[in-house]
């Protein structure tokens, strides 16, 4: 029974952390108060850059403090960033919002995971990781296409009613979390530093090529999947989607991986797993150059499908990286490979942005389905070798 609550309790917890109205919005209401596209890109730019800082050392904080508390933290400072909007109306304002947006982000990377696989751990239910992951995403997409759907709606009526709205379900997420067990770690990490836990964790995670594989997945396939839905609108605006059916795409989409990360546990998925991401990405990268060759509201079945086998594919090779990862440095270990991937979005947004300027949005486009494939082939060349990290 008490593992059914807690399972319970971590599902709710996933569902309201991003239950959050206002994402449907947010930068037309920047945009009505006043600011530029280029002010609202360098504050994407900050949100990028504070979560890249704090990424590693809140990965290193929740493996020696609470990583119950760091979650409920993450959930607090997002609502407090929330509320600031509530009140901004210039530039420097929203900016401090994207401080603790980035900061929450942070604290919650790598934390959320770590938990969940040592307190399964505790049941002896660590071979469940993979179906509950699965289901605990199923449970998140639904709840970021619900909240994208209404939240639409609901900022045609007030930006701040839709915002208010946003922070109270924050506040849901953090009670869920805050009835988290935080579980004892396998081993005792108080003599470590702070920065040598940082240390040992890089330098094991470089010697162990599962490992790498799995990061670089993070580098490739992770990070193209992380920014494509910021180009959906592009996309659907070149196939001539009107825009009151955006909405109704988001949410589309949004189930599809849901669907994806529900049925990620199936034998057919982990029979040999690592073959397995292999060929979703070469699927994903195809489905992809498919779409952008034939531009058509008849082919977005296949541009979806780009997200289809990727949300398969994401829940595979985490729980090929949990699997992998002593006890005591896996928060630190996840939080590098976010840390990866956010450095990554920020070099392939750039180069997005140049080529489709230079070549239009067939050659971007094309360039995110050759960064997917790549990492099949390349991972192809990487010697398997299975060791589990542990600090020295």
């Amino acid at each position: 029974m008490e593992f059914e609550n807690f399972t319970k309790n971590f599902y709710l917890y996933k569902f309201f952390k991003d239950f959050a109205f206002i994402y449907a919005a947010y930068v037309i209401m920047f945009q009505l108060r006043g600011l530029s596209v280029f002010e609202i890109s360098l504050l994407l730019a900050l949100w990028s850059g504070i979560t890249v800082f704090f990424e590693v050392p809140s990965g290193a904080l929740a493996d020696k403090w609470n990583r119950k508390y760091m979650i409920s933290l993450s959930m607090f400072f997002k609502a407090v960033c929330f509320i600031i909007w509530i009140f901004a109306n210039n530039f420097l304002t929203f900016a401090l919002g994207f401080v603790f947006a980035g900061v929450s982000e942070s604290f919650r990377s790598g934390t959320e995971e770590a938990l969940l696989y040592d307190t399964l751990k505790s049941y002896n239910k660590e071979n469940k990781y993979n179906k509950i992951t699965g289901k605990a995403k199923f449970y998140e997409k639904i709840a970021v296409g619900s909240s994208i759907f209404i939240g639409g709606f609901l900022a045609s009526i007030s930006f701040n009613l839709t915002t208010i709205l946003s922070v109270v379900f924050m506040l849901i997420a953090m009670i869920f979390s805050l009835r988290f067990k935080e579980t004892k770690k396998k081993t005792s990490t108080e003599e470590v530093k702070y920065f040598k836990l940082i240390s040992d964790a890089v330098k094991q995670s470089l010697k162990n090529k599962i490992v790498l594989k799995v990061l670089l997945f993070y580098l490739t396939i992770a990070s193209v999947i992380g920014i494509l839905d910021e180009y959906d609108q592009l996309y659907l605006n070149w196939i001539n989607i009107p825009i009151a059916f955006f909405g109704v795409w988001g949410l589309t989409r949004l189930i599809v991986e849901a669907i994806g990360s529900r049925i990620s546990h199936k034998k057919l998925f982990n029979i040999n797993s690592e073959n397995m991401i292999r060929i979703l990405g070469v699927l994903s990268g195809i489905a992809l150059i498919i779409s952008i060759s034939f531009p058509s509201v008849f082919i977005l079945p296949v541009y979806i499908l780009t997200y289809f086998f990727t949300a398969i594919s994401e829940v595979l090779i985490e729980t090929k990286l949990q699997k992998q990862i002593q006890s005591q440095v896996r928060a630190t270990v996840i939080s590098i490979a976010h840390l990866i991937e956010n450095l990554s979005v920020i070099i392939l947004t750039s180069v997005y942005g140049l080529l489709s300027t230079i070549g239009g949005l067939y050659h971007g486009f094309l360039f995110f389905a050759i960064i997917i494939i790549s990492y099949p082939i390349i991972t192809l060349f990487i010697r398997k070798e299975a060791k589990t990290i542990k600090t020295a």
